[in-house]
């Protein structure tokens, strides 16, 4: 469908006009599927993932520790309306202000350049994997996975459905 006004975020929908005046609505999630289409967006796109991926933890850490973002925003010497930007990604964030971040929640940042993916896992679940290195026979693997799928459950209803915008 072609727009003739830009579309508007309501919620998890977004609204817009066709060329003949109707009114759609379509999720955020049907949107970007559209999008990521167009080979220049999936792009974009795709260059943002490593800052989608670092705004995530650092929701998912205030979220964790009963802070809102006007606590954070205090902690680190900023305003609550910049800590809302860094988290919908409309804010352009420093090397500093990422390292006050990581500092406020006691995250490590780590900056490198690699053509490998990277899984992230809570410290204690790290820890208890490599106390069960080599055979598995009690499972706790498998209790390993499953409490990390509890805890990203758990988070994503705090959150809020799209942990990657």
């Amino acid at each position: 469908m072609i727009y003739t006004k830009a579309c508007n975020r309501l919620g998890d929908y977004i609204a817009g006009v066709c060329c003949k005046g109707v009114k759609i609505m379509r999720s955020s999630d049907e949107l970007k599927k559209e999008w990521l289409k167009d080979e220049k967006f999936a792009e974009a796109y795709d260059l943002k993932r490593p800052l989608r991926i670092f705004i995530r933890a650092i929701k998912t850490a205030r979220v964790e520790k009963g802070l809102s973002q006007k606590d954070l925003a205090g902690a680190i010497g900023t305003s609550q309306p910049v800590i809302t930007r860094i988290e919908a990604g409309k804010q352009n964030i420093s090397y500093e202000m990422t390292s006050k971040l990581s500092d406020t929640f006691g995250l490590r940042l780590y900056i490198f350049a690699t053509s490998e993916e990277a899984l992230t896992l809570p410290k204690e679940l790290c820890d208890r994997l490599r106390k069960t290195t080599g055979t598995d026979e009690s499972g706790e693997i498998s209790d390993i996975v499953s409490s990390m799928l509890k805890s990203r459950l758990k988070i994503e209803k705090e959150v809020g459905k799209n942990l990657e915008f």
